[in-house]
């Protein structure tokens, strides 16, 4: 009879079956209840610190340790602590003007952080003096917060040389203003239908010029820009018809920088001008009519980058050499019109008679004559030119205007007229 023996050499007791596997799970189970504490405490940590990522630009390598905690008042309190001490901390709003603190070297600093009213963005950069950063970016919404964001202004130069300004603010603008170097402002005010914007579009004038924006919203939050702009200016095109033969037709092309290119077309012909051709800033050259109607159109470019386009039509009879023209195409009204006239009145006294129109209507008019100035009363009805007299002195009269349309474009006037 085959018997089966439990040898135990060392004389201890056997084990029974599936007491080592007892042990196995318990130890087993004992791995998964650490590793599952482990996660968790892994996930609360980076639940806690989810704002905060960290730019190493020092020698430590350090992060400061920062909390936020947003009060029922709208008060956001920024509490920092770090190794070392603390240079400054920057923040702002929707990325918008940031706001610096400025530290005196302390381990730990608190700020009061008033909320914005809405859902906003934060964003917070904290240095200490080993210049090591750490990052902070949240959102938070706050329904009693305060409008305390400034206005946003943005100044573009438009494809057609332009000045665009645009400016935006969360709640409401009250108003605007613009100068250029040194002088007077220009005030537009924002529209009712949309008080959240502002856009004009403004000439820049020729030369180096300095502009400065001021915009304003309903809580009185301020904000300015300025930046410089050389005002650039368009080639101008002339169409000259020779006296002696009528069939001939001298287009001018000038412009005080220089011409980069010319083409055009006559009749549906087209013909160009090669940049090689062009020297200086004067071009001319001669143009052939036909019999009949002749449509002439140029377009010329400058070394600036402007450009401009003419047209003008020639009526050509060769039988009797004659030549009528259309006349020029009236061109849309991009800025306030200002025409000044000198008159001798029945009485035998002598007047400028000034005459103001606009189709965006004139807001105002800035004048000043013979050295003194003035306010000119604007009437808002304007559905006629508006008009007024000034009387002529003996000997010489100097006057100088400068008319404001209610989109903000501008026309400067300035003569002398001597009696």
């Amino acid at each position: 009879m085959n018997q089966i023996l439990d040898y135990n050499p060392s004389g201890q007791k056997s084990r029974k079956p599936g007491s080592s596997n007892k042990i196995v799970k318990v130890f087993a189970i004992c791995l998964i209840v650490f590793a599952i504490a482990i996660i968790a405490i892994a996930a609360m940590t980076s639940n806690k610190n989810n704002a905060v990522t960290k730019t190493n630009t020092g020698n430590n390598k350090t992060q400061a340790t920062i909390s936020a905690v947003q009060k029922e008042d709208g008060i956001l309190l920024f509490h920092v602590s770090s190794e070392y001490g603390l240079e400054s901390i920057i923040y702002s709003w929707n990325e918008t003007s940031e706001q610096e603190v400025k530290c005196s070297g302390e381990k730990e600093k608190d700020i009061e952080i008033q909320l914005p009213a809405g859902e906003n963005s934060f964003y917070a950069k904290v240095i200490d003096n080993q210049q090591n950063e750490t990052i902070y970016e949240n959102t938070y919404t706050a329904e009693n917060g305060k409008d305390i964001l400034k206005p946003s202004i943005e100044l573009t130069v438009t494809n057609d040389k332009k000045l665009k300004i645009v400016v935006t603010d969360e709640t409401s603008l009250d108003f605007i203003t613009y100068r250029w170097n040194d002088e007077d402002e220009n005030k537009i005010e924002v529209n009712p239908d949309t008080p959240k914007t502002i856009t004009t579009t403004l000439e820049i004038p020729h030369g180096k010029n300095d502009i400065t924006v001021v915009a304003v919203d309903s809580s009185n939050n301020t904000n300015t820009e300025q930046k410089v702009y050389n005002g650039l200016t368009k080639p101008e095109i002339k169409f000259v018809l020779n006296d002696e033969d009528k069939s001939k037709v001298t287009v001018v092309v000038t412009h005080e920088v220089g011409i980069k290119g010319i083409s055009g077309t006559m009749n549906n012909s087209e013909f160009r001008i090669e940049e090689s051709q062009i020297t200086g800033n004067n071009v001319n050259f001669e143009l052939t009519l036909s019999q009949g109607l002749n449509v002439i159109q140029v377009s010329a470019s400058s070394t600036d980058g402007t450009e401009n386009t003419a047209e003008k039509e020639f009526q050509y009879n060769s039988g009797t050499g004659s030549v009528s023209t259309a006349p020029d195409p009236i061109q849309p009204e991009t800025k306030p019109t200002v025409k000044v006239d000198q008159l001798t009145l029945d009485g035998g006294s002598n007047i400028l008679r000034v005459t103001m129109s606009y189709k965006n209507k004139i807001q105002s008019c800035a004048l000043t004559f013979n050295g003194q100035d003035y306010d000119v009363t604007i009437d808002q009805n304007q559905d006629s030119p508006l008009t007024f007299d000034l009387p002529l002195s003996n000997g010489a009269n100097s006057i100088k205007l400068k008319v404001t349309g209610t989109d903000g474009t501008v026309t400067d006037f300035e003569n002398s007229y001597n009696i």
